[in-house]
């Protein structure tokens, strides 16, 4: 799911990415399995020239996965979140 909102002038404009995912199994109470994965991203471009571009967002990442075995084994968890500077490119 994207934000979009009006560019703040010419060559500003705020930026925001977002999504989830969540899923849930049992297979007939052999294996369980969890999940979701959470994105969220939000900042601010700017248009230095006809051909660049940079923006300053923070991001935030999530995965969650639970299983509660019979060979799956399980439990995953992984988290980013920090600032991220990029540089874009048109032609």
């Amino acid at each position: 799911m994207g934000l979009y909102a009006p560019k703040l002038d010419k060559q500003v404009r705020f930026d925001s990415s977002n999504g989830i995912l969540g899923t849930e199994l049992d297979l007939w109470d052999d294996t369980e399995f969890a999940g979701e994965i959470l994105q969220i991203n939000s900042g601010i471009a700017y248009k230095a020239s006809e051909n660049v571009g940079i923006a300053l967002n923070y991001n935030y990442f999530r995965v969650d996965v639970d299983v509660k075995d019979p060979d799956w084994k399980g439990l995953l968890k992984y988290e980013y979140r920090g600032p991220v500077l990029s540089v874009s490119f048109y032609f």
